[in-house]
């Protein structure tokens, strides 16, 4: 099945790294024209790190000059690992959108796990546990095995009220 994604290859990518990037970090702007620059308190240049995270393409521009290198040696190593939009499916084409063929998955076998609050029960230590059942405590305080633990013959979670790993203590 194919379905379109956004308006340009990676852009959802790009997105969520850049929040993620900046959220909650303290950044300085610095605007250059119609430009802006934004630098973490770190140091670190968002502009460098998005290029060479494979999230930017650098552009030439009048900054070329200041800035052009960095970001132009970011792209460069973005390229050659493959990174972000520079991978497939964009290999460098952000520039249109671009259309995953999905296959129909396999079916999913459902598996049911059994709830151990429910029926814990610990394997039998020998051929006579087997049949080690108390309905109630009254039943095995009767039968004298008060308290059971957790492992014991007989013992069930239903009969440890407070799920300490001690059943009919009381």
């Amino acid at each position: 099945m194919a379905m379109p994604v956004g308006a340009n290859c990676y852009g959802a990518e790009t997105a969520s790294w850049a929040s993620a990037f900046l959220t909650g970090k303290q950044v300085t702007v610095k605007t250059l024209d119609t430009l802006a620059m934004i630098t973490l308190s770190d140091g670190t240049s968002y502009s460098t790190a998005a290029v060479q995270g494979g999230h930017a393409k650098y552009l030439a521009d009048a900054l070329s000059t200041t800035y052009g290198p960095a970001l132009q040696a970011a792209e460069t190593s973005a390229r050659a690992a493959g990174t972000g939009l520079w991978g497939p499916p964009c290999h460098g084409n952000i520039d249109a959108p671009i259309v995953i063929t999905t296959q129909t998955p396999a079916p999913v076998e459902k598996v049911t796990v059994p709830d151990p609050t429910t029926h814990e029960k610990a394997p039998p230590a020998s051929t006579e546990d087997v049949d080690v059942y108390y309905a109630n405590c009254t039943e095995v305080r009767a039968a004298h095995a008060a308290p059971i633990h957790r492992g014991e013959p007989g013992y069930s979670r239903k009969l440890d009220r407070d799920g300490d790993g001690i059943a009919c203590e009381k």
